[in-house]
């Protein structure tokens, strides 16, 4: 494959060692804090009732802001110790190992895919096509983000996007922050609009009572527009200036790509896969069965296409699960950070601590 474009081959995901300690540091200063606190707060917790959906909810039958009581307290240090494993067992923990399960996966198969060079190839078949027209690539690629997220409720479904994303504006001259503009910054804008988003939006007005479903509907359009509106002038200007800092170009001219079946093949299956997991968030939005399962299903299907795209590719078995191994073993550092952070939420819940927050 004589594909010139890239300079260098997009890297794996990985967390550098600087970065993880950092992180860690923090997290472990949020946890100290959080244990701390059960010194300091009276542990308290509201009474609780089942809603009409089974979700155990604060009950605001006779005080609107809830019946709150102290309690005695029982959070011996060595559940703070243990907080990063116990909170696997705890509510909420299998969607904590649904997501570092989701994390291992992307990671396995984004070295696949790209020891493969299926990433280096896509990666060269957008420049080549689309390199003059980057900046309308720049507009479009955070609405689409934005309207999966405000419509179908997408935010960690999109974690595998994210470094093609950066790799894409990395290769179009730009630099990964910009990658993550598009992508996870996009998503978090369409997510906060929430025009019908079914796990913002929907649930927020069904708690609220007497609302009716998507009303205010005019006024989270206006809200979207101005969010997009503001994002993409950010990502201009913040690329305008890194290419002022950083001049560097690619005539497309000289884009030296040579069409490959095989690989065109290993994309499509890739992309079609994909599209299948996105469909199935966007039908969660109507088929609510379906939301408990939606990262659970993007994994699968994220899975499924990459083994697709590398076989079809003629990725040999052996090869395909010595890098997939590879590139698993790079997230266990995510995943450890992952646990840790959930802890934070185990230690004030578990210690009576958090409803006490809620209150004051």
């Amino acid at each position: 494959m004589n594909n010139e474009v890239l300079e260098n081959k997009p890297k794996k995901l990985s967390i550098s060692v600087k970065s993880f300690i950092f992180s860690m540091i923090v997290i472990l200063c949020l946890m100290i804090v959080s244990y701390v606190l059960t010194f300091v707060l009276p542990a308290g917790e509201y009474k609780r009732i089942l809603d009409s959906n089974g979700n155990l909810v604060i009950d605001t039958t006779l005080n609107p802001l809830g019946e709150y009581s102290e309690v005695a307290r029982n959070f011996p240090v060595w559940k703070f110790i243990l907080s990063p494993f116990l909170v696997i067992g705890d509510d909420g923990g299998a969607m904590i190992l649904a997501i570092v399960a989701f994390l291992l996966i992307i990671g396995g198969v984004f070295s696949a895919l790209s020891d493969r060079n299926i990433i280096e190839y896509l990666l060269n078949k957008i420049i080549s096509k689309y390199y003059n027209k980057r900046y309308f690539l720049l507009a479009i690629l955070p609405l689409l983000f934005m309207l999966l997220a405000t419509f179908a409720g997408c935010f960690e479904e999109i974690i595998p996007l994210i470094p093609i994303m950066c790799a894409l504006t990395v290769a179009l001259g730009w630099d990964n922050f910009t990658g993550l503009g598009v992508s996870f910054l996009a998503c978090g804008c369409g997510y906060a609009a929430g025009i019908m988003n079914p796990f913002g939006t929907v649930v927020a007005q069904k708690v609220a009572g007497d609302v009716a479903l998507f009303s205010g509907l005019w006024l989270r359009i206006v809200v979207f527009v101005i969010l997009y509106l503001i994002l993409v002038s950010f990502l201009f200007i913040h690329v305008k200036r890194y290419e002022k800092n950083n001049p560097k170009t690619i005539d497309a001219a000289n884009i030296n790509f040579v069409p490959n079946k095989k690989y065109d093949n290993a994309i499509l299956a890739l992309a079609l896969v994909i599209g299948f997991g996105l469909l199935f968030i966007v039908l969660s939005t109507v088929i609510t069965v379906l939301q408990d399962y939606t990262l659970i299903a993007f994994a699968l299907c994220f899975l499924i296409a990459g083994v697709l795209a590398c076989f079809i590719s003629e990725m040999k078995a052996k090869d395909f699960f010595k890098s997939f191994a590879k590139g698993l073993v790079t997230m266990v550092p995510a995943a450890i950070m992952i646990l840790f952070a959930s802890s934070i939420k185990y230690i004030l819940t578990e210690s009576n601590t958090l409803d006490t927050l809620i209150k004051y």
